[in-house]
């Protein structure tokens, strides 16, 4: 039965304008879900596919029906009851749910579904059988992370069931459930990838970046001539980029009509152009036969797609920018601010929707990743070409004279031309990091990411809740790009505070200039929020960290075991959330010093950064053990310098007390090993 919006009093909170007011729920089986910028409906209610790719800005679908990539199956009656559902959550919720929210919560709705027709009982009627409702309870209990979210679910289903016609458990489960399960999401953290790891996989994305500038003209050479071939032999680029109809006219076919263009095989002409060792390098893993010379073109493809998603890892290792960010880049994102007394500040502008809708924010990044942006504009320049050739491509003046650093390629040689003829240019797409081997196998040596003892022991000082089944010593690691945005902005939370976290110019430069803006605030630029609170929170977490550290065997005070037991109390007893909360109040202060560290909350004018004479007997410091072949060193080099030395000068005296105060810490750090 249908029911009128108006009388029920409910807001038809989450859509797009043009979808915002229905009159009855739920709505006619004609009624539009999904309509294109041009007015043109692209799913009605009825439909058996929703496509909300053009909603949430890359490719988003859900079917109402099994096929064979189901894990979840269910019958119609069940599939109408998410249609239902996914209606409320698109046009009545009161929230401004957005799409990808809406069809993660459909997937997940699906799945308990899935679990009652697994036991012979419809989920509308679930609360009838209560022993059937207890193994719903242990199954939902062990959903993990996911049990939350399925709470929240269920419990909107249940008070929207006048609406709806249908519920789920009832109120007596939820709020068993609720007592059992936090609504909220676990704050696990993300994986810290450890500095070895991190240099060499950004020392490795760089190089194939090089490697393609350093051919560029010949790529962008080969790709025009090839694009010429196909539509020469074609007759029109429609033709040509219609997927399988017209292979028999391949320029690098061995057997061709009379009067068309051939090639021979792409490997040869490749070869010609001088870029293929360059694209089997990428496109090939090292114990991997390079591909046949009876190939085709379509490694080429696949080399333009493999570079793409070097340059995107890239920018993302070097801004801290979501992938969805990243995305969204177009290709005059680079910003160049000069600032006196310090150089060049390098931006990247781009759109985040995460958890700011703000459509043009900076990113703090290095003068690197213009390297990345450049081979990024090649490529677009390069299948934009052959986009405003096509007359099913819509294009607007935006999209031509500013186009999305990452553009679907439609080129004649690659697969399902028709579908990205037709696909709206504005839906962003990518692979997850961890699919590197599939899109470019030869981006990293299998012996150069396996996990080291060194490489755990590291991660685990930042990421102590390491899932160690993942991440083991002599597994390789595994990449996610929300890794690298938290790896950078650790780094540079860390900067100042220790050191040997990287030993690239660039990254350190980059480190400097994030803590030095995002700590300040950005001077008053328009910076992006998210990252720049993500980076104040995570110099927190490092104060915290470090603070917890000191309650370790490492470090003591020069002024006795009882002195060190008082300066250390306050972080003995608080964990590290507390630790947290108490360095935002400025309750403690750490700064290192040349023996280890300093805990005084005011400004110290005595030393302690290239003078230790007043740390040996200071009440607010503490000696790192760790730092005894450093002060071993220094005793040696004052101990060569010191003959030199006029006696009774000033500069005799200050370096022959720092000579005895080091002798007593090295003999103090001897008794406590």
């Amino acid at each position: 039965m249908r029911k009128t919006i108006e009388k029920l009093g409910c807001d038809s909170g989450n859509s797009k304008d043009v979808l915002a007011d229905i009159a009855i729920f739920p709505p006619p089986m004609d009624h539009p879900i999904v309509v294109s910028s041009k007015g043109v409906v692209i799913s009605r209610y009825g439909d058996s596919i929703y496509d909300y790719s053009t909603y949430a800005g890359k490719p988003l679908r859900v079917a109402f029906f099994n096929d064979r990539s189901s894990r979840y199956n269910l019958d119609s009656y069940h599939y109408e009851l998410l249609r239902i559902f996914l209606a409320y959550c698109q046009f009545v919720h009161h929230k401004r749910l957005g799409f990808r929210t809406m069809v993660g919560k459909f997937e997940l709705l699906k799945k308990a579904m899935h679990f009652c027709i697994s036991r012979k009982v419809n989920f509308d009627e679930l609360s009838r059988y209560p022993r059937v409702c207890e193994e719903f309870a242990i199954w939902h209990v062990g959903l993990g992370a996911s049990a939350g979210k399925l709470s929240s679910i269920l419990s909107d289903i249940f008070h929207a069931r006048n609406m709806l016609g249908f519920h789920g458990p009832d109120i007596g489960y939820l709020s068993t459930m609720n007592a059992l399960i936090s609504l909220d999401e676990p704050s696990e953290q993300t994986p810290y990838i450890p500095t070895r790891i991190w240099d060499y996989q950004c020392n490795r994305l760089e190089y194939f970046l090089d490697s393609f500038l350093s051919r560029k003209q010949s790529f962008i050479d080969l790709f025009n001539t090839m694009l010429d071939a196909y539509v020469t032999n074609a007759g029109s680029i429609e033709k040509a980029c219609r997927s399988g109809a017209l292979k028999s006219l391949s320029p690098f076919r061995q057997v061709n009509p009379t009067g068309k263009v051939k090639f021979g095989t792409f490997t040869s002409i490749a070869s010609e152009y001088g870029v293929l060792s360059c694209i089997r390098e990428l496109i090939c893993s090292a114990d991997e036969k390079p591909f046949s010379s009876n190939a085709g073109a379509k490694p080429f493809g696949r080399y333009f797609n493999a570079i793409s998603f070097v340059a995107q890892a890239f920018l993302v290792a070097f801004s801290g920018m979501r992938i969805s960010e990243a995305a969204t880049l177009r290709k005059d994102c680079i910003e160049v601010e000069s600032v006196e007394g310090w150089g060049d500040v390098y931006y990247l502008r781009a759109m985040t929707k995460k958890t700011i809708d703000d459509p043009s924010a900076l990113w703090i990044t290095s003068e690197v990743s213009r390297k990345a942006v450049e081979v990024l504009s090649i490529i677009s320049d390069l299948r934009m070409s052959v986009m405003q050739m096509d007359s099913r491509i819509s294009l607007s003046a935006d999209d031509i004279a500013n186009p999305f650093l990452v553009v679907y390629g439609v080129e004649p040689w690659l697969p399902s031309k028709t579908k990205n003829a037709e696909r709206d240019i504005n839906v962003r797409s990518w692979l997850p990091y961890r699919f590197w081997k599939k899109v470019s196998p030869g981006l990293f040596l299998h012996s150069e990411i396996l996990i080291r003892e060194s490489d755990l022991d590291e991660s685990l000082q930042v990421s102590p809740d390491l899932d160690l089944k993942v991440f083991s010593v002599g597994k390789e690691w595994m990449f996610a790009y929300h890794q690298l945005r938290r790896t950078l902005m650790v780094n540079s939370s860390r900067y100042g505070l220790v050191s040997g976290y990287s030993q690239q110019y660039q990254m350190k430069h980059l480190y400097q200039a994030m803590s030095t803006y995002y700590g300040k605030g950005g001077g008053g630029l328009s910076l992006n929020q998210d990252i720049q609170y993500s980076f104040v929170e995570e110099v927190y977490r490092q104060i915290a960290a470090s603070a917890k550290e000191l309650v370790s065997d490492s470090f003591f005070s020069p002024l006795g075991d009882k002195h060190t037991e008082s300066m250390i109390q306050l972080f003995a007893k608080a964990d590290l959330v507390q630790l947290v909360k108490k360095a935002k109040a400025g309750e403690f202060k750490i700064r290192q010093t040349l023996i280890g560290v300093c805990l005084s909350k005011t400004f110290c004018s005595l030393g302690g950064v290239d003078n230790l004479v007043d740390c040996g007997s200071c009440h607010e410091a503490l000696v790192d053990k760790r730092n005894l072949s450093f002060v071993v060193g220094f005793l040696k080099n004052v101990s060569y310098i010191l003959p030199d030395i006029d006696e009774g000068t000033p500069a005799y005296q200050s370096l022959d007390k720092q000579r005895v105060v080091a002798s007593k810490l090295i003999e103090a750090i001897n008794v406590r090993s």
